[in-house]
């Protein structure tokens, strides 16, 4: 279904079999706050060209997908709370032309056994914490895109990944960090162009890339 909140705080919330999905169609920057207790997916695809916050938000056993699909610059994500999903599913966060928050939160992606795709094509993912608090909790593929991730101090951490694709869509530097134990297998990384920054991802034990 569509919606337009005016600005106010949206909390949408299914307690039964099926998959959500909500289109915010709305210019506004807003807050939203998502809970599904049943079986089934939840997709949030906004339009707005004001910031969207995302505050703690579950799935029981469904994927999780976030995205904004605005035509400004404005379109970023804060991750203020933490995002979990149970069973095997995943958490997709996709912002089109903004930044990608992740604010000082422990596990704030959490996918269990599923997979996490962190996708902001035309910004960057951005890191507030600045210690080796882990950001991305699961035992799947982790999948980044962006201009630069993280920072010196700040960088993206994970525990548990099996699997890490990094795709550099624009100059930037990008640094991750597996934290806990030595899990991932393969990583696999992409550049949009030659020279367009460093990219470091630091793995548990003594490997550096």
């Amino acid at each position: 279904f569509d919606i337009d909140s005016s600005g106010d705080a949206v909390v949408l919330t299914i307690d039964g079999l099926g998959s959500g999905f909500v289109d915010f169609e709305a210019a506004d920057a807003h807050t939203v706050q998502i809970t599904h207790s049943g079986t089934g997916d939840f997709t949030y695809s906004s339009q707005a060209t004001g910031l969207l916050t995302i505050n703690a938000s579950t799935t029981a056993s469904g994927n999780l997908n976030i995205s904004t699909v605005g035509t400004a610059g404005a379109t970023s994500i804060d991750v203020d709370g933490q995002l979990s999903v149970g069973g095997t599913g995943g958490i997709l966060l996709q912002a089109t032309n903004g930044h990608i928050v992740l604010s000082d939160i422990a596990s704030v992606l959490d996918a269990g056994t599923g997979d996490i795709a962190v996708i902001a094509s035309g910004g960057n993912i951005v890191v507030d914490n600045a210690t080796a608090q882990i950001e991305i909790d699961n035992t799947g593929t982790v999948a980044l895109t962006a201009g630069a991730i993280g920072g010196v101090g700040n960088e993206l951490d994970l525990s548990g990944a099996t699997s890490l694709s990094i795709t550099d869509a624009a100059p930037g530097d990008i640094r991750v960090r597996e934290q806990t134990a030595s899990t991932i297998v393969d990583t696999t990384i992409t550049q949009s162009a030659v020279n367009i920054g460093r990219i470091d991802v630091d793995y548990f034990g003594d490997d550096v890339v």
